[in-house]
């Protein structure tokens, strides 16, 4: 049973969007199958590199029925670089010499959102 959760790691990214692509509110059942969910989750939002949650027993268990246990959820990300810069060159018999370049903003706003 879900009794909160502890973020670390998000320094642009909002906490509540990190919440809510968890997909747990307190009270509900935690499986390892919706804790990978909610990896896949934060995954694919684009605005993390690495994303880690662990489930930790709380102390006080106090209250619940014998077979629930309260648990916190420890999450840990590490956001991706917030600029990315591409680039190439080509060689076209038509066209001659070209190049592309490309930039991306990623995680505008600390929305997980993506500008280009």
């Amino acid at each position: 049973m879900l009794g909160g959760a502890q973020i670390v790691g998000n320094d642009q990214t909002s906490d509540q969007l990190i919440r809510s692509q968890i997909g747990l509110s307190i009270g509900d059942v935690v499986s390892g199958r919706k804790l990978a969910q909610a990896r896949s989750n934060l995954y694919g939002t684009g605005a993390f590199s690495v994303v880690d949650i662990d489930a930790l027993p709380q102390a006080d268990q106090t209250g619940g029925s014998g077979t629930d246990v309260a648990v916190t959820l420890a999450v840990r990300v590490r956001e991706t670089p917030p600029f990315e810069l591409r680039y190439g060159g080509f060689y076209d018999t038509e066209r001659g010499m070209g190049g592309i370049a490309d930039f991306l903003i990623r995680n505008v706003l600390g929305g997980a959102r993506t500008g280009g």
